[in-house]
C-alpha cells in the first residue's frame, strides 16, 4: 500500500496506481473520480496563491526513472466523455493530476508515466500540494471527492475505444468520515479495488488513493507495483521535508 506521511506546512504527497494498457488517456473512470472536485472550483483564491511544486519535473523524472517532460494529461483524447456516460460522471471520465490550494483545484502538468512491473502495468506518480487554512477547508475538499465517488458509484459508463466499447461501473464498499473504499467492474467483471484515506487536523491533511488490479493470476505483480509506488511516495515526502 502507499504510505503517505504528514508534511510541514500542510503539504500532501499523492500517488495513484492504475492500469494503463490501452494507450494515452485510456484511463478507467474510477481512477479519475477525484477530477469531479476540480470542476467545483474554477480558480485559485487570491489568499492562497500557488506555491512552486515540491519537485521539478526533472527531479520527479529521476525518482520515477522516466522522462516526464511531455504533458500527457490533455483533455482532447478521443477516449473522452461520451454521450453514453451519465451526467454525474462526465467530469470524471478523463483524469488530470491536480494541485490543491485551499478549497480549490488547478491543473498540474508535472506528472507522467513510467513502466511498472511488466507491460501490463503502469505507474502514475503525481504531486498534490495542499495549503489549507483550516481543517474545515481540507474537509470540504475531501467531502467533494467522496461526493463524486458516491454520485457516480452506481452509474454505468461506456468508454468508446477503437478496439471496442468498454462498460465500467464503480461499486462503493464503504464511505466514512476518514476514507472510502470501492471496486470497479469492467463489463460486469471485477477489475480493480481502490481506497481513499484522509487524516484531517488544524495543520495538515494526509490523503492517499491507491488502486490494485484484481487478477488472480498476477497478485504478486500487483503487490510489487504497489510497493514500487509506495517507495516513490516516500521519496517525495523525504525530499519535501
Amino acid at each position: 500500500m502507499v504510505q503517505v506521511t504528514k508534511i510541514a506546512g500542510a503539504r500532501v504527497c499523492f500517488c495513484c496506481v492504475w492500469d494503463y494498457t490501452g494507450g494515452p488517456m485510456r484511463i478507467p473512470l474510477f481512477a479519475s473520480f477525484f477530477t469531479a472536485a476540480a470542476m467545483l472550483c474554477s480558480a485559485t483564491p487570491a489568499a492562497a496563491a500557488p506555491e512552486s511544486p515540491l519537485l521539478s519535473s526533472d527531479e520527479l523524472s529521476d525518482i520515477v526513472g522516466a522522462d516526464l517532460s511531455a504533458d500527457l494529461w490533455e483533455l482532447t483524447s478521443p477516449n473522452g466523455p461520451s454521450q453514453t456516460t451519465p451526467v454525474e460522471c462526465r467530469t470524471m471520465s478523463n483524469a488530470t493530476t491536480t494541485l490543491v490550494y485551499g478549497a480549490s483545484w488547478s491543473r498540474y502538468a508535472g506528472a507522467g508515466y513510467a513502466d511498472g512491473e511488466g507491460s501490463a502495468y503502469r505507474t502514475v506518480a503525481g504531486q498534490i500540494v495542499g495549503v489549507f487554512p483550516t481543517a474545515k477547508a481540507a474537509s470540504d475538499v475531501f467531502a467533494a471527492l467522496v461526493k463524486g465517488l458516491r454520485s457516480c458509484g452506481s452509474k454505468t459508463s461506456v468508454e468508446h475505444r477503437s478496439s471496442g466499447d468498454l462498460t465500467w461501473r464503480n461499486a462503493v464498499d464503504q464511505i466514512t468520515a476518514a476514507g472510502a473504499s470501492w471496486h470497479s467492474l469492467l463489463d460486469n467483471k471485477p477489475r480493480w479495488r481502490c481506497s481513499l484515506n484522509a487524516r484531517l487536523d488544524e495543520t495538515a491533511v494526509v490523503e492517499a488513493s491507491v488502486c490494485a488490479f484484481i487478477d488472480p493470476n498476477s497478485a504478486e505483480q500487483a503487490a510489487a507495483l504497489a510497493n514500487k509506488v509506495a517507495a516513490i511516495a516516500n521519496e517525495l515526502v523525504a525530499r519535501a521535508d
